[in-house]
């Protein structure tokens, strides 16, 4: 599984598990990855860009 691939999952299942839409305002995001262990909090931008990876798929029906 690729890092955006990654990401993309756990968006989602955020978006799924809470009553309001995800915003980079009301989102934080931070990761490790295993090539360098060290601890990154995402900007509003980079929250941004990833939640953009969500955006694209149509919102699935109840």
């Amino acid at each position: 599984m690729t890092f955006d691939e990654t990401v993309k999952l756990t968006l989602t299942a955020l978006k799924e598990s809470i009553n309001e839409k995800p915003t980079k305002d009301n989102t934080r995001f931070a990761y490790i990855k295993s090539e360098d262990n060290k601890f990154h909090m995402c900007s509003k931008d980079e929250v941004g860009k990833f939640l953009s990876l969500i955006k694209e798929e149509p919102e699935p029906k109840v």
